[in-house]
């Protein structure tokens, strides 16, 4: 009977061991650590954030090395445009991980204040290659009639070269990245560049409130310094008016360039005791090779009279026009006049 109970007893113990030795060797997703009955992948498993190595025993959910990704300084795969953005990836330095982000145009922001005075904003940047360059500035108060602004590329040093830059190709863009502009003149030796003298819409474009994109290609790396100066008041000339006609007289139109020239129609003149018509007709003489532009005071078209030639409108609400004349050759001695007819 004792021999009996001893076996029993031994048997409990060795089925108790054994057990134990299981629960030891297996682990099987009960969450304790025994190192040394695991085998681990060498290759990295991971997730957005974490990566770790995975045991290979079928079924086991046991892990080592668990730790934040590192990552690098990330990598430009895909250049920004002006008109679509770009990609930069990362790379985990331990398990290879990657991800991306979205990346923007880079612009050099140059402030533009318009005030009652000439003002003149400078920012200094560096073309560390040659390449095109975006720079964003803004426009305020100043719309399609009041002043107008010039941009000015130099070199820090004075040095500036017709070369380190490429003016015919600089292009300016509107607040919604429409073309307004493609080219910008010479104007001296220190690479100055106009951008009033153009035709309605243009100078609308370029007038207008709002923020405005310059994107100039530079030839020669270096020091660099941009200057927008805007100067007060409007460059119309208004033409003077008498018994119906709006005139101007010995004007000189200079070849292929804009001028500009106001109108003002009044009650009294539209609806006086005097009718002098209700049609508009524009006309330069001796002078040939214009082309024409009449627009409000917001540089939008006037249309003109349904069937007829380009110089002849239906007479407008009262109110401040403009006339915009393109000149293809230089005349002088030349007479801008609006009529009443």
């Amino acid at each position: 009977m004792m021999k009996k109970s001893i076996r029993a007893i031994l048997s409990l113990v060795l089925v108790l061991v054994l057990g134990a030795t299981m629960l030891v060797a297996c682990n099987k997703d009960k969450g304790e650590e025994t190192p040394e009955t695991h085998t681990y992948s060498q290759t990295w498993s991971y997730d957005s954030s974490e990566h770790w190595h995975q045991c290979t025993l079928d079924g086991h959910t046991d892990v080592a090395d668990k730790a934040a990704h590192v990552w690098d300084e990330g990598t430009v795969t895909t250049k920004a445009t002006f008109t679509s953005d770009g990609e930069k990836t990362y790379t985990c330095t331990v398990c290879e991980k990657t991800k991306t982000e979205t990346v923007t145009m880079e612009y050099i922001d140059v402030n533009f204040v318009k005030s009652d005075a000439e003002v003149q904003t400078k920012v200094r940047f560096t073309v560390a290659e040659a390449g095109t360059y975006y720079f964003r500035y803004e426009v305020q108060d100043c719309g399609f009639a009041n002043g107008y602004y010039w941009i000015n590329m130099n070199k820090v040093d004075g040095t500036l070269q017709q070369t380190d830059t490429n003016h015919a190709q600089a292009k300016i863009y509107d607040a919604n990245k429409q073309l307004v502009k493609e080219g910008l003149q010479t104007q001296a030796a220190g690479q100055f560049m106009a951008v009033s003298d153009e035709d309605a819409q243009t100078r609308k474009g370029l007038m207008d409130n709002g923020v405005k994109y310059l994107e100039m290609p530079f030839v020669t790396p270096g020091e660099y310094e941009m200057i927008v100066t805007h100067f007060a008041g409007n460059n119309f000339t208004a033409l003077d008016y008498s018994n119906g006609t709006f005139s101007k007289t010995n004007v000189t139109l200079w070849d292929n360039t804009y001028k500009y020239y106001s109108i003002t129609l009044t009650d009294d003149i539209l609806h006086g005791d005097i009718n002098y018509g209700q049609n508009l007709q524009l006309d330069a003489s001796p002078a040939t090779g214009l082309t024409w532009q009449f627009v409000d005071a917001d540089g939008n078209p006037v249309e003109k009279k349904d069937g007829d030639t380009d110089t002849y409108y239906s007479t407008p609400a009262a109110g401040t026009y403009y006339i915009v004349i393109y000149s293809a050759t230089k005349q002088t001695g030349v007479t801008v006049s609006a009529s009443l007819c």
